[in-house]
């Protein structure tokens, strides 16, 4: 954690791992990745607010209450933490001024291939040869629906939010995930298929619905064994 100005600050609270060769190499890995993150919150947060503080010195009336109290905090939920592999997602809620603050999601997957760590994209955990690619956006979209049916009394409402959806294919593309030997969780971030005030959406892909599609040797796969 750091603090800053006008009540500003940045922290982030992620998991570390000891034991191993390549337990020690993924927990640096982990360590790193939320530091990136840590550095560039700082960058934007403390510096702004700093400014922000200095402006009101010489030009008080132009900054209002919205310049007060920038944040930035990075928590995480956890897929799992193994011997050869790590998954979990850092959900960073921010303030930075405005009505209210928003939040995303960033991944932090990797394994210990032997020798080195590598990250871990979304592919590795399936079988290349097998058409992995439709099962997976239709177990999505089945999640979602799912989501929406307990979060809306409004059967009507649901109806139409599936028709506003569309297809399903890509539906997993370029979203942040977890994965543990129970499924994969996929992070849908605030406006990305709804509106802010629908809130976001965690979806959980059962390793049943997706276990003939994965790659014996994959991350998932050796969990499984």
């Amino acid at each position: 954690r750091e603090d800053g100005e006008l009540g500003s600050y940045v922290q982030a609270t992620y998991p570390a791992l000891s034991g191993s060769r390549a337990q020690s190499m993924l927990s640096e890995a982990i360590r790193d990745a939320v530091i990136v993150r840590f550095d560039e919150w700082r960058d934007f947060v403390i510096t702004r607010s700093a400014k922000s503080a200095e402006g009101m010195k010489s030009e008080p009336d132009d900054y209002g209450l919205s310049h007060w109290g920038w944040r930035t905090e990075g928590t995480y939920f956890l897929g799992h933490l193994g011997e050869t592999s790590v998954s979990l997602c850092m959900k960073e809620y921010g303030y930075t001024g405005g009505a209210h603050g928003n939040w995303s999601f960033f991944p932090i997957n990797y394994m210990w291939d032997g020798d080195t760590v590598k990250e871990i994209i979304i592919s590795d955990l399936f079988d290349g040869e097998r058409p992995w690619m439709p099962r997976l956006d239709a177990a999505i979209r089945r999640g979602h629906i799912t989501l929406l049916e307990r979060r809306y009394a409004n059967k009507d409402y649901v109806a139409e939010m599936k028709g506003d959806l569309g297809g399903v294919p890509g539906m997993h593309r370029g979203v942040p995930f977890s994965f543990s030997s129970r499924g994969i969780v996929f992070y849908f971030a605030p406006y990305f298929l709804g509106s802010f005030v629908e809130g976001d959406f965690l979806v959980f892909v059962p390793t049943a619905d997706i276990q003939d599609m994965l790659a014996p040797d994959g991350p998932m796969g050796r969990l499984l064994k």
